[in-house]
């Protein structure tokens, strides 16, 4: 049933419509509802939208509820944000480094063996008092930001202060890239710490859903009565 062929069903004007997306309306319900392809179901806008939201910021494996939701360009019209493209590897639980799955991760980049090899590295000794073999030297990526929209596009070298070669950094530069990015050879011209890279990337991301407040018990059974 069209959304607006029957005066009963009521729609939200604020809710956002996606282009090319059929909407319909169902009886007693409030809003607009499509059929979703990926998950083969029909979801209402606001929903569709929250779930998008949500899979911005969700890592490790509740990741996996939202998987085909982060990336879609439908819900993002529907929240009302700007899509950006992400890599197959974004937001991935994996050491950049020596590519081990980690449950904990050191600065959302490394696994705690390579983040403590980095600090010996770093002190100039490990645990028996001997200096490293690790390498871990200054290494510098050139990178072109939104290389998909030309009118967009930014070109600056992200430096790691430590890294065991170039791909490392390569790697977790499309771990947190918002936004489809090129690599370039680096021009030793402005640049950017890879932990400011990070951040810059965060900040184009939509503001983190807040969690649904608790009540304590007391509020609980006044709110049931």
């Amino acid at each position: 049933m069209p959304a607006n062929s029957d005066s009963r069903i009521k729609v939200d004007a604020a809710e956002q419509r996606a282009a090319g997306v059929e909407y319909c309306g169902i009886d007693g319900a409030l809003g607009l509802f499509f059929h979703c392809q990926p998950y083969r179901a029909k979801l209402s806008t606001t929903a569709c939208a929250s779930r998008w939201r949500s899979s911005q910021w969700v890592r490790g494996e509740l990741a996996d509820q939202f998987a085909k939701c982060q990336g879609c360009k439908i819900g993002a019209q529907h929240a009302g944000q700007k899509h950006f493209h992400r890599s197959r590897i974004y937001g991935i639980a994996r050491c950049v480094r020596c590519g081990a799955g980690a449950t904990r991760m050191i600065g959302d980049r490394l696994c705690v063996s390579c983040s403590n090899r980095e600090w010996e590295h770093r002190r100039g000794r490990n645990a028996k008092g001997s200096r490293p073999t690790i390498s871990l030297p200054e290494r510098r990526v050139g990178v072109i930001v939104d290389v998909d929209k030309p009118g967009e596009q930014r070109r600056i070298d992200v430096v790691a202060e430590h890294a065991i070669d170039v791909a490392e950094v390569m790697a977790q530069i499309l771990r947190v890239a918002v936004g489809k990015v090129a690599f370039v050879a680096p021009t030793y011209g402005p640049s950017m710490s890879l932990a400011n890279f990070t951040s810059f990337m965060v900040g184009r991301l939509p503001a983190k859903p807040k969690p649904p407040r608790r009540l304590l018990g007391a509020a609980r059974g006044r709110r049931a009565a």
